[in-house]
């Protein structure tokens, strides 16, 4: 009988299944058959998918050494630096002699808010920028605090 020709015994016998995974259970898509591996909607073969793969694996390790965090401002500053923002803060309140206090602390708290769209834009890494910005809001409180309870 040719080869071609099933035998009748073969005819009823039920075609053996593939070795496949059992319902459920999770096996890495390494061990998995290329008959079992999903085709991509593209028509590739499994050969240029692998390629791709390590395609835009390698370009990923590159764009990762390319994004260096920057690091964190140091929050340590210089009896120069802070004799500065002090000198600063001072002339502030000097200058708050010469205007109506609720003039003055309005003027504070748009230059603060002025310091903060800075801040927000520019991100300058430098901390004295951030310990300037909070101390010009320190002064619009304080000169909010002398608005409220003055009697001009």
């Amino acid at each position: 009988m040719p080869a071609s020709h099933a035998s009748d015994d073969d005819f009823f016998a039920l075609p053996r299944p593939p070795e496949r995974p059992l319902a459920g259970e999770i096996v890495p898509a390494a061990e998995l058959s290329e008959e079992l591996a999903l085709a991509p909607a593209s028509g590739a073969s499994a050969a240029e998918i692998r390629h791709s793969q390590q395609a835009a694996e390698i370009a990923a390790s590159y764009e990762a050494d390319e994004e260096v965090e920057q690091p964190e401002p140091s929050l340590q500053f210089s009896l120069r630096e802070m004799m500065l923002i002090t000198f600063l803060a001072a002339v502030g309140f000097g200058v708050q002699r010469f205007f109506p206090p609720a003039m003055f602390a309005g003027a504070m708290g748009g230059i603060a808010i002025l310091g903060l769209a800075f801040l927000s834009f520019v991100k300058p890494e430098q901390a004295i920028f951030h310990l300037i910005w909070w101390t010009m809001l320190g002064v619009y409180v304080v000169a909010s605090i002398i608005a409220i309870f003055s009697h001009h």
